[in-house]
């Protein structure tokens, strides 16, 4: 249903088609519908073959197969053509990551008579992957339940990908899949005063996966380190080398979703819940949204979002932790709802390509010299962002460790500060006065 209000129009209806399972469910909806018009769905994929971490070809020609649906992949665009187009955003934030990819995107769309484009952004958070189930498990003490969802993971090879950075501190798979779960919910115990049950977590830790007390001591250490820090460089405004960003542009303001009327969620005592919702609906994703929606309408296209449906987000909060995941396999109610709809190829997938080096390949071709780009704009930048440490950024995020918190943030804040540039020239690309 969150698929077909968003396509009743007489125009041509496309999305994305990743591969995921997210694009591919909002395709397989559509397909349903639009099969009855005798209407076609056009789906469009980024051209990652040179790129293996990001070579999704195998589940795309899956989707390729499907009756009705016409495919074309996407390279992305040059700096300049993207830069003349970011005239029209309103907002520097508004430009994502991957607009030189949604850029060429909505151009082959409005050629094909495309006017309605469905992406599946939020999938992945509003559909929870379940992972609260792990906290909540350890919270009320049923460490051996915990345990056994941990074996399945290691039966079934989820998550392996989302925990490179933790991997040289284990001597076993199982303890490294369980550090970050268990993590979490020490540095909650810590917040909320229970020191008794933050020593319990620690020794059933040990106990349990063998996870050496000293480790757990210095993750929580860092963690309370880096927060004295922030409220250090807060109070005496202090640059970090990861905040280049000036207060008047760094900040976000986040979506207050007050219509929202949760009658039958749990009561805002369950933190994982509340926690859920915050994360499906405050924060970047009004960013996200604002961006989708300049990069849309300057091709006459509709973007819509199906997962942000505020059905969908009711439902999806009050989903019972084991239908949320369970047998190591994540979203599980996601899965189980599209059982012939969605090839099972896809549909029981457990991994995702990490687009990251790909995204950053594209960033640096598309750029050249992000570096020289940022002195060459030290004027217009310079109110709103330190100059000489984007520029460092920019140089360290090219080789960075992507896989690494440090690296990651650089690149995309280097990302930041580029678009920054483009849509504070805006006037003189467009030969306008100041």
């Amino acid at each position: 249903e969150a698929v077909n209000c968003r396509i009743r129009t007489s125009f041509g209806v496309g999305g994305d088609s990743s591969g995921g399972l997210d694009s591919s469910s909002i395709a397989c909806a559509a397909l349903q519908t639009l099969q009855k018009r005798q209407r076609p769905y056009w789906g469009y994929s980024w051209e990652c073959s040179n790129d293996n971490d990001a070579d999704e070809r195998e589940f795309i020609d899956v989707m390729r197969e499907v009756e009705g649906l016409n495919h074309q992949y996407i390279r992305p665009t040059k700096v300049k053509e993207m830069a003349a187009q970011g005239y029209y955003n309103n907002r520097p934030d508004y430009f994502i990551s991957d607009a030189n990819h949604y850029l060429p995107t909505m151009q082959e769309a409005h050629k094909n008579g495309v006017r309605t484009y469905l992406t599946g952004v939020e999938g992945d958070t509003v559909l929870s992957y379940g992972k609260e189930t792990f906290s909540a498990l350890i919270m009320e003490g049923k460490w051996d339940a915990f345990r056994t969802h941990i074996e399945h993971i290691l039966y079934t090879v989820t998550f392996r990908k989302n925990v490179p950075k933790y991997d040289n501190n284990f001597e076993n798979q199982a303890a490294s899949i369980a550090f970050p779960y268990t993590y979490k919910v020490l540095i909650r115990a810590l917040r909320m005063g229970h020191f008794w049950a933050f020593l319990r977590h620690i020794k059933q830790s040990k106990r349990y996966f063998d996870i050496p007390p000293s480790l757990d001591y210095a993750y929580v250490g860092r963690k309370i380190y880096t927060k004295l820090l922030n409220l250090k460089n807060r109070y005496w405004n202090k640059e970090t080398f990861f905040s280049i960003l000036h207060d008047r542009y760094n900040k976000q303001s986040p979506i207050i979703l007050k219509e929202f009327h949760f009658e039958d969620i749990p009561p805002e005592d369950n933190a994982d819940v509340v926690a859920h919702f915050k994360q499906a609906t405050c924060g970047g994703i009004i960013d996200v949204l604002g961006s989708y929606h300049t990069i849309g309408i300057l091709n006459g296209i509709d973007m819509a979002h199906p997962f942000m449906d505020k059905r969908l987000i009711e439902f999806s909060l009050i989903v019972p932790n084991h239908l949320q995941f369970g047998d190591g396999i994540t979203r599980k109610v996601h899965r189980l709802a599209v059982d012939g709809q969605v090839p099972d190829a896809i549909r029981w997938r457990l991994d995702k390509a990490n687009f990251t080096p790909y995204m950053r390949r594209c960033f640096y071709e598309t750029f050249t010299d992000p570096k020289a780009f940022i002195r060459e704009n030290r004027d217009i930048l310079s109110p709103y962002v330190n100059v000489d440490l984007s520029m460092k950024y920019a140089e360290y995020a090219r080789t960075a460790d992507l896989n690494s918190k440090k690296g990651y943030d650089a690149f995309y804040q280097a990302v930041r500060v580029v678009y920054l540039a483009i849509w504070l020239n805006q006037n003189q690309i467009n030969n306008k006065t100041t």
